[in-house]
């Protein structure tokens, strides 16, 4: 889906603005958090949706969270540098949307 070394892209991403897309993504976090107790094997496809919609639709509020799941993601199946390399992405857009509402506590 991602390459490694592209992270840096990222950051340079439109704003989303469609807010049906937004809602969505909102969905799809919500559906992950779900899927990770009832079908954890359902978890990497919503992620993977998220962070598609997010490169093709532009980044919001719940891009970093998709970012860094996918980072996991990479990182459980042999890919530690391309994990961290999304993790860093996600720190950084994070930084960028300005926002507390998504920082883990």
């Amino acid at each position: 889906l991602i390459q490694p070394g592209l992270d840096t892209g990222f950051a340079f991403l439109p704003i989303m603005k469609d807010t049906r897309i937004i809602l969505s993504m909102g969905l799809l976090s919500v559906l992950t958090q779900c899927a990770r107790e009832a079908r954890p094997k359902l978890m990497p496809l919503l992620i993977l949706k998220m962070v598609q919609l997010s490169i093709s639709h532009g980044i919001c509020v719940y891009t970093p969270v998709a970012f860094a799941a996918y980072g996991m993601i990479l990182c459980m199946n042999g890919d530690c540098r391309g994990g961290y390399e999304m993790g860093q992405a996600a720190l950084l857009l994070l930084d960028k949307s300005k926002t507390d509402s998504m920082v883990g506590r």
